[in-house]
């Protein structure tokens, strides 16, 4: 049986210009982020892995990201039920965006087909995208004849303009790399610290994913609560968002 993925379900999903309620998309890429020991309550020590996978609609690709302690999809990934040109229905799941990246929370998802190449030509989310370093162009001189110990020293000052305009935007770009590791290692704690919490599935676990997409400030008052006022703090914070 034939399956299509939902058209533009990644730009609607981030955008949020329409509803989309259980879209079909493909994973193009499995990417482990990072191994931890976690140590149960009976004092057994086990390995967990954090994943992102990159979700394609066709036309448009974005991080998946799928916390820590996600224990199905976790299982799905180290199985190879769930590869690299998958089909799945996501069932449960978010947007967040903030200034530097946007990305989707996957809490759930079925398997459509485990194997798949790659359809269509996904191309980043734009909101994604890190900006290239574009080589300066050298102006000309508006002079059809110049002295030649003019013209050099017009070139060299040239050279001069075009070196430092090229470190601004080599600045720039290592800038914007920076600002994004810091969103994704500031978002990660944040879903860290929401699973330890056990709430689960429901109201309390939704808005909280609500306030970790409406601004870095949210999260960074996050990340201080206390968790015995964790519940207080987003029952507050929430009615903020209404």
């Amino acid at each position: 049986m034939a399956v299509n993925l939902t058209p533009g379900a990644i730009s609607k999903l981030l955008t949020n210009e329409h509803t989309v309620r259980e879209p079909v998309v493909q994973v193009i890429d499995i990417k482990c982020l990072d191994t931890r020991t976690v140590v149960k309550s009976n004092g057994v020590a086990k390995k967990k892995a954090r994943y992102s996978i990159v979700l394609s609609d066709g036309s448009v690709c974005i991080d998946g990201f799928i916390t820590l302690f996600d224990k199905k999809i976790s299982e799905m990934i180290s199985s190879n039920k769930l590869q690299k040109g998958s089909l799945v229905q996501l069932t449960k799941f978010s947007s967040i965006t903030d200034n530097f990246s946007s990305y989707i929370s996957v809490r759930d998802l079925n398997v459509i087909r485990c194997n798949c190449i790659i359809l269509g030509d996904p191309k980043p989310f734009p909101g994604n995208k890190i900006p290239l370093v574009n080589e300066p162009i050298t102006p000309k001189s508006e002079e059809d004849h110049v002295d030649p110990d003019v013209n050099n020293g017009r070139h060299h000052a040239a050279e001069r303009t075009a070196s430092k305009q090229k470190c601004s935007s080599c600045s720039q770009t290592q800038s914007r790399k920076r600002q994004r590791q810091s969103s994704d290692d500031e978002i990660g704690a944040c879903f860290e610290k929401l699973e330890k919490l056990g709430w689960g599935e429901g109201p309390m676990y939704d808005t909280t994913v609500l306030l970790f997409g409406e601004s870095s400030d949210y999260r960074k008052v996050w990340l201080h609560v206390k968790p015995k006022s964790c519940v207080n703090w987003v029952k507050n914070a929430g009615r903020m968002l209404h």
